[in-house]
Parts: C-alpha cells; sequence; structure tokens
C-alpha cells in the first residue's frame, strides 16, 4: 500500500480530522503530551482513526501515538491481520504491540463478550499511566448498540448508548464526581457517519481488512447492521442520525439521574463485615423505603459498580421477586454469570459462585508462620504471640470438629453447639462450612474471625500434655486469629 501524506497534510484538515481533533480537546489541550494508544484491528474504522491520529500527529498536535493489535486467533486470517497491522504502523512509524489471547479461556457469555472481556483485560495492562486508548466507534455504531439494548431490554441506562469518554482499570469513587480517571477510553469517531469514515478510506487510497464474521448474521450486531437497519433507512432516512443524537440526550438526562441514583445508593450501600470480604452490600430495608424505580436503579448501580455485565429489567424482577421478596426463612439465591445474589440478615450480598470445598485438617506451625492461606477458606493471620507459645494447632472446619462437646466463648454465658454460635454471630450460611476453627490438644482455642474459647482448663485428675507428648504449663492461654474469607 502507498500513501503519501504531503498530499493529505494541507494547511486545512479534513472534516474528519478536524471531527476527532474536536473529540479529543473535551479531555486535553492540544498540543497534548497524552499517550495516544490505538485499538488496531486492521478494519476501516480503526485504520481510519489511527491515519487521522497520524496526521494530528505530523501537524505537530500529538506529540506520543502508538497502537494496539489484539490477536483472537477466532479467524483462519487472524495472523494476516496482525501481519497488516505490522506493515501498517511500520509505514507510519507507529509503535504497535500486537497480543494473542486465547478466548476459550473467557467464554461463558457467548464468543463476542468473551472476546471483548480479553481485549479489555489486554488493553489494561499495556495502557501507559495518564494513557488515553482510541476506539473506532462511529456514529452507525452507536444506533446499533441503542437497538441492540432496547431489544434486550436493558431500560433508559441502555439507551445511553457508547459513552464517548470513560475512565479504564479503575473507577472512580462517589464523592469524586468530576473527576478523570488517570488513564481514560475515547471514541473520537462516534459522531462520524460509517459512510464518511468509508469515504475519508477511499479518498486516503487506505486498503483496511475485512472481518468474514462480519457478514455472519447469527451475530446480533451484524444482523442488525446488515439487515434491519438499512430496512429502517430506507423507510426513514437518517435514522441512525437521529438515534446518536437521541443516545445524547439520555446521556445529559442521564447526568443527573446518576447523581439522584448515587445520593439514594449512599442510604442504601452499607460495607459488610471485614471477614466476609463482599464490600459494599444492600441494606434491603433502606432499599424498601425508595421508589421501585429507584430501587430497581440503586441495585443495578451497585451491580455496575461491583463490575457485573448491566442487567435487564426482567433479571432486577425476578432479582426482587425470589431473592429479596422470598419468605423470611428462606435461603434465596439468583446466579447472575459468575457471581450469586444473596439474601441474609436483611443485606443483599454478591458472592462468587463458590467451588467444592476440601474441609481437611491442616496443620499449622505458628513459630515458623503468622499467617496461613487456606484454599478456598481464606487467609488466617494469629492475633498475637499466645500462639506461638503452643508452637503448633490444628486447622479445622466445621464437619471435621473433634468430637461434638458444647463449645463455652470469652465472655459470654453457657455453652452451646458451634452451629448455635454462628448462628448467633451472624455468620452467612454460604461462609459456615469454611469458617476456621483453631484446636490444640482437641480442644478448640478459637473460631478464627468470630470468638475466643474459654480459658484453658486443666481437668480433674488428668495430666495435660502437648502434642510432643510434653507436660502443658500453658494452661490458660488464650489464642485469637483474624481471618478474611478468600474463595480462590
Amino acid at each position: 500500500m502507498s500513501l503519501s501524506f504531503e498530499s493529505s497534510l494541507e494547511q486545512t484538515l479534513s472534516p474528519l480530522v478536524e471531527s476527532v481533533c474536536a473529540a479529543l480537546e473535551q479531555f486535553t489541550e492540544f498540543p497534548s503530551p497524552v499517550p495516544f494508544v490505538v485499538a488496531l484491528s486492521g478494519g476501516v474504522d480503526s485504520t481510519v482513526l489511527l491515519h487521522a491520529l497520524v496526521q494530528l500527529r505530523h501537524a505537530g498536535l500529538v506529540s506520543s501515538l502508538s497502537a494496539i493489535h489484539v490477536h483472537h486467533g477466532l479467524s483462519v486470517n487472524a495472523d494476516s491481520w496482525a501481519e497488516y497491522c505490522q506493515n501498517l504502523c511500520q509505514q507510519w512509524q507507529v509503535p504497535l504491540d500486537v497480543r494473542r489471547v486465547d478466548v476459550n479461556e473467557a467464554l461463558g457469555d457467548g464468543i463476542e463478550q468473551a472476546a471483548r472481556s480479553m481485549r479489555y483485560q489486554v488493553f489494561e495492562q499495556l495502557l501507559p499511566e495518564q494513557g488515553c486508548l482510541l476506539q473506532g466507534h462511529h456514529q452507525d455504531d452507536q444506533a446499533e448498540t441503542l437497538l441492540f439494548r432496547l431489544f434486550r431490554g436493558s431500560g433508559l441506562d441502555g439507551l445511553a448508548g457508547i459513552p464517548a469518554q470513560r475512565s479504564l482499570g479503575q473507577r472512580v469513587q462517589r464523592g469524586q464526581r468530576g473527576q478523570r480517571g488517570r488513564r481514560q477510553v475515547v471514541r473520537p469517531l462516534l459522531s462520524v457517519s460509517r459512510a464518511s469514515i468509508e469515504a475519508y478510506a477511499k479518498d486516503h487510497q487506505l486498503q483496511p481488512v475485512e472481518d468474514e464474521s462480519n457478514t455472519d448474521q447469527r451475530f446480533a450486531r451484524n444482523y442488525l447492521r446488515q439487515n434491519l437497519i438499512p430496512q429502517i433507512e430506507q423507510r426513514w432516512p437518517g435514522v441512525s442520525e437521529r438515534l446518536a443524537v437521541l443516545s445524547g440526550e439520555v446521556v445529559e438526562s442521564q447526568q443527573w439521574l446518576q447523581q439522584a441514583v448515587e445520593e439514594a445508593a449512599d442510604a442504601v450501600l452499607t460495607v459488610a463485615p471485614d471477614y466476609w470480604n463482599a464490600g459494599q452490600v444492600v441494606n434491603i430495608g433502606s432499599l424498601m423505603k425508595l421508589s421501585e424505580s429507584m430501587a430497581f436503579r440503586v441495585v443495578r448501580y451497585w451491580l455496575k459498580q461491583k463490575g457485573l455485565l448491566m442487567p435487564d429489567r426482567s433479571v432486577l424482577k425476578t432479582l426482587f421477586a425470589e431473592v429479596i421478596h422470598s419468605r423470611e426463612d428462606a435461603d434465596p439465591v439468583l446466579q447472575l454469570g459468575d457471581h450469586e445474589v444473596r439474601r441474609f440478615d436483611g443485606l443483599l450480598v454478591l458472592v462468587p459462585v463458590l467451588e467444592p470445598f476440601s474441609e481437611k485438617v491442616i496443620g499449622w506451625d505458628c513459630v515458623a508462620r503468622s499467617e496461613l492461606h487456606v484454599p478456598a477458606s481464606g487467609w488466617l493471620t494469629l492475633g498475637d504471640d499466645s500462639a506461638r507459645q503452643l508452637k503448633a494447632v490444628s486447622v479445622c472446619f466445621r464437619h471435621n470438629l473433634p468430637g461434638s462437646e458444647k463449645v463455652r466463648i470469652a465472655g459470654r454465658q453457657g455453652s452451646k453447639s458451634v452451629k448455635r454460635w454462628l448462628q448467633e454471630y451472624r455468620v452467612p450460611p454460604w461462609l459456615r462450612d469454611r469458617v476456621p476453627f483453631l484446636f490444640y490438644n482437641g480442644q478448640m482455642l478459637c473460631a478464627a474471625g468470630l470468638w475466643v474459647c474459654d480459658l484453658l482448663e486443666k481437668k480433674p485428675g488428668k495430666k495435660r500434655q502437648d502434642e510432643a507428648g510434653e507436660p502443658l504449663s500453658n494452661i490458660g492461654i488464650k489464642v485469637r486469629a483474624d481471618w478474611r474469607f478468600d474463595p480462590y
């Protein structure tokens, strides 16, 4: 491919390049020191975007420009696409990073979502601090996204469409609205139509690759792009542009609505006990004081903050009916991808789907290690040096506790079964089998993170010995350990 920038770098930039420049000026000043990184697939959209950025670089408006190509390996042509991107960037003197990913590792919500998930993992790994990832989404993509979400039932949030700008890799906390994240994703072609992009490519003799999957109408977006939207455009010309305008108006309306949702969330969301490792949870009593519409929005906001895909209205209705409003003595669960929404003690909690747990007894050398990791249970940390006097303890779990006698807890009256104590300490059902109990010579010392047992007592007529058979002189030692649940 032959390309002469002398012919394209006239005193006045082309309208498309001016649109790109105007979009970037929304968050940076020119000349810009921001490291711009183009997500380059080799298709017409990203090729034109990279060409526009190269022009801005030649015009002295951009100082740092590079590109990333994610090699999914899903097409027999994937290698040739990567080669095209390498040749293109070499010709335009743009540093390129080609990364191969295994989409099969992320299959769960379909191949399209899996590929997207893997791409963003690469972007987060490679985008430099203060960097800006540029993507080639355009006006027609916005219309497709709006219709796709509308048909899927995403509600008003879905009508906001593709954001022109968002942070990457870290969320802005509540109370920091208006602050920009350190790394950004920007789509500077959202106001440009596909026809304008294709015309630009033709005018500048660009020869982008074509993904053969783009013609496969089994994919919802391809059906919209090639079948439904052309029919709508034929009946109502210019509808894609009007849909993009509608999306922009929804975004403006969403700004004040989002503020109202966050203010409502401040009154509804609370922090779970630290050992749950569940972060923010929903206080159902406070949630029920809101209108149904606002309650739906707060729950959707909460799930989005947790990193889940935005649930549609039917999923939210199921969540409210089967989890929040289920009978009081139930232990309701609703699975959302690889997580579960659970209700416990008046709270709505999001937890990962838990793997089977091997509840074997584990020996803990307290002298050598003050911290112990138990897979699928979590992290144990000694609260003080008391356990070091015992040298070693055993870590047990509910179904392999030695003996079935009742337990006395320091500072509490009476003795009760472990089951009763777990209920009184309000340990969630999904954690009860994973709580670590520390034992010494068959006697419980503590439930990590929960309670310390009463002082070890010498039983009349018996000489207490340690694990090695030596006389035990440490009667009365209290051992405390902290525990933080970790499912991995």
